[in-house]
Parts: structure tokens; C-alpha cells; sequence
């Protein structure tokens, strides 16, 4: 399976567009949203549109700048889906979403509401598993912002390096090039605006 992963597009719709194309071209069975595309609880209808239109499936989660409701709407108009504290099974993998709804200031309560959820795929087995989080996983590049401090998540940190899933895509962390490394066997892939392609084999 071939997956476009992006994020943090911030109400860019020429680099929705451009992912759009890059889709359509690409042979992707699979777009991933790792959250961040709207700005402080505003949207654009065009950007999901945009990324609707070259017939892929999109998977998607919030970031803390998406908000709720407005969110939500954009998501269910432009038919993607919303994984969100969700086991969402898509042809051999599992996906588990986890998304922002705080401001991640307050780590400490998405760190308690990501472990709370992981409890719910624990037989889930981990060659097929796929995590997405808006938040990357403490420790990694993709977790290092402009000044390099660590904006990551222990908890995700432990589950990855614990549950070892195929794949962790997350985003949050964006002033740079998409960033793909290894956390023990777990490819973690922060692609950002820019779109990062990631080969699951069958």
C-alpha cells in the first residue's frame, strides 16, 4: 500500500493543490492527515475539496489549531474520514488515530488521553498496525522544531517503542523538510505540508 502523508497545512490551498496533483500522479491508495489544516478554529473548504478531488481515500485526524466543530463539518463534506480515538481497518492495516482537541501546552492531559486509548489496541498485532497522531513521539527528529526543542510526547514515545508499529505518522512539528526515521523498527514518518510517500508492504 502506498500512502501520501501530510500535515499542518495551515489554510495553504496552493500546497493542497500541489499535493492534489502529486496524488493523482502517484499511484497512492492512501491519504494521510496528520492535522493542522485549518488556523486557530478557521477553514477552508477549498483545501479539502482540493484534496478530495483526486479520489483517494483520506484519513485524518485533528491538530490543536483545527478545532471542532467547523472541523468536523469540513471532514464530513469533503468525504474524508475521521480517525480520531479510532481502530479504522483499511484492506491488511490497522490505523489508530490520535488526535488534538487541547492546547498541547497541557501535555500532561493528552498524554493521559493517548494511554487511555492505546489500552483499546492491544491485539492489534503489530505488523499490521498504523499509528497516527498529530503529536510526533518524544526523542526524534521529527519532533525537533527550528531551535531543536523536543515538542514530543512520551507517551507515544513509549507506546511506539513498546507496541513497535509498521509506521507512526505524526505532524505538529513543521518549520523544515519532512523527516522519516526509525524508533526501533517503527518507521516515523512527519511529513508536514510538503507530503512525505510511505510504502507499507502487503
Amino acid at each position: 500500500m502506498n500512502i501520501l502523508c501530510f500535515s499542518d497545512l495551515h489554510l495553504d490551498v496552493a500546497t493542497a493543490r500541489r499535493l492534489a496533483a502529486r496524488a493523482l500522479a502517484g499511484n497512492f491508495g492512501l491519504l494521510v492527515s496528520a492535522g493542522d489544516l485549518g488556523l486557530d478554529g478557521v477553514h477552508d473548504r477549498d483545501l479539502y475539496d482540493m484534496l478530495a478531488k483526486p479520489g483517494v481515500p483520506v484519513l485524518a485526524v485533528p491538530g490543536n489549531h483545527d478545532g471542532d466543530d467547523a472541523y468536523e463539518q469540513m471532514i464530513q463534506a469533503a468525504g474524508w474520514k475521521s480517525i480520531d480515538r479510532i481502530v479504522y481497518r483499511c484492506g491488511e492495516y490497522v490505523f489508530v488515530g490520535h488526535g488534538i482537541r487541547t492546547n498541547p501546552d497541557d501535555m500532561a492531559q493528552e498524554e493521559a488521553r493517548f494511554r487511555d486509548f492505546a489500552d483499546s489496541v492491544e491485539d492489534v498485532p503489530a505488523e499490521r498496525l498504523v499509528l497516527v497522531s498529530h503529536l510526533p513521539p518524544l526523542g526524534t527528529l521529527a519532533a525537533r522544531d527550528r531551535r531543536l526543542i523536543d515538542q514530543g510526547s512520551t507517551a507515544l514515545a513509549e507506546w511506539i517503542l513498546r507496541r513497535q508499529p509498521v509506521a507512526a505518522i505524526c505532524g505538529h512539528v513543521h518549520l523544515r523538510e519532512p523527516v522519516i526515521e526509525r524508533l526501533g523498527v517503527t518507521w516515523v514518518v512527519n511529513a508536514g505540508p510538503f507530503g512525505l510517500p510511505l510504502h507499507l508492504p502487503s
